[in-house]
């Protein structure tokens, strides 16, 4: 999508004007939305833009493998994201420092694979700490190694790391009940069809091409956004050198209509499916 390019080069005042029109959940054919598009490329302000109107909560915890007191823990600055429309499903990034622009690794979150506080009889309990369902998972954050598309993962052959032994820690009991109740169960609301207003991220992964975020312009605001600018419809910044075929749209710059078609995507401004790319000229 557009905001999908926005992310990719920094374009921040796009970002800013195309988040409350695109759908932050769509992912590409590599199983990537637009904010992990630019935590890759390390865009700081991109990505400060979008973690805006995701984030649930932030803060510090303390994270160790194992029980065995020659690990040490090891503070870790997180943030709880939204990761679908309908509230059912959540990551948490887990960051190195707090200033970092791209996690380390991230956890996703569901009903089923959430947080849960250690049993009142437990030792660990007088430290503050919880831990995850057994089925929980890692995904290292590298574009090599990262996809949230289950069919990217399986072609790829990119394994999961296992959240299981892994635990988490607060400086006190009121951050350790506060942060369960966000990563816990009750957090997530059911998925009902009411609630769904757009395509859901992962249904993208059986579609040919990428769905757009918005529906067809008509002919009448077509001429208008072509005689409005000159400038490349997707990047926003480099003059219009190519025509889509076989629409014959002057849509934009070579460079971001050559890798709409490497993707096998749409005209971006009648959305018919692209052919090739021609470059033409002016005298």
């Amino acid at each position: 999508t557009a905001l999908h390019f926005a992310a990719s080069k920094n374009r921040v005042h796009v970002v800013d004007h195309l988040l409350s029109l695109c759908n932050l959940h769509l992912l590409s054919h590599d199983g990537l939305n637009a904010l992990d598009l630019a935590r890759i490329e390390h865009h700081r302000e991109s990505t400060n833009a979008m973690i805006r109107v995701l984030v649930t909560a932030k803060g510090w915890l303390y994270m160790k493998k194992g029980h065995s007191s020659f690990t040490q823990w090891k503070k870790r600055w997180c943030m709880l994201l939204e990761c679908s429309n309908d509230h059912s499903t959540m990551e948490l990034a887990i960051y190195r420092n707090a200033d970092d622009v791209k996690p380390s690794k991230v956890l996703f979150l569901t009903a089923n694979v959430n947080a849960v506080s250690p049993r009142s009889q437990s030792r660990h309990r007088r430290k503050h700490t919880f831990e995850f369902t057994s089925s929980a998972t890692f995904e290292r954050y590298q574009r090599e190694t990262f996809s949230r598309s289950e069919h990217v993962r399986t072609r790829r052959r990119i394994v999961p790391l296992s959240a299981s032994g892994v635990r988490f820690a607060t400086e006190t009991e009121e951050g350790r009940d506060k942060w369960v109740e966000l990563l816990g169960p009750l957090a997530f609301t059911p998925i009902t069809e009411q609630s769904l207003n757009q395509p859901e991220a992962e249904n993208f992964d059986n579609q040919d091409i990428m769905v757009p975020s918005a529906p067809p312009l008509d002919q009448n605001e077509i001429n208008t956004l072509i005689d409005m600018t000159n400038d490349c419809v997707v990047c926003m910044d480099m003059p219009r050198t190519s025509v889509c075929v076989p629409c014959g749209h002057l849509a934009g710059c070579y460079k971001c209509l050559n890798y709409l078609l490497s993707k096998r995507s749409l005209c971006p401004i009648c959305r018919t499916p692209l052919a090739t790319v021609v470059r033409v000229y002016t005298c």
